[in-house]
């Protein structure tokens, strides 16, 4: 029998690029220089070595564990 872990997400943000970068390295706190990475080469930042897109939206679990939820695209 597999056992499932529950999630629950506690807090969010929406990456808004140049607008709140401020905001979402705050908002990484600890994970900010360490999962939360800045490419200069590039100028774009990567979150687990996933690059953020405008309208990502990170996310905190009550454990502290940081989530990437990829934008949706609307048809």
């Amino acid at each position: 029998m597999r056992r499932r872990h529950n999630i629950k997400i506690i807090d969010a943000i929406v990456y808004e690029r140049e607008d709140n970068i401020h905001a979402v390295q705050t908002f990484c706190g600890a994970e900010n220089g360490v999962s939360l990475l800045y490419n200069p080469d590039d100028n774009e930042y990567y979150l687990f070595g996933r690059k953020l897109e405008r309208g990502d939206l990170i996310s905190r679990d009550t454990a502290g564990k940081l989530h990437l939820g990829k934008k949706v695209e609307h048809l």
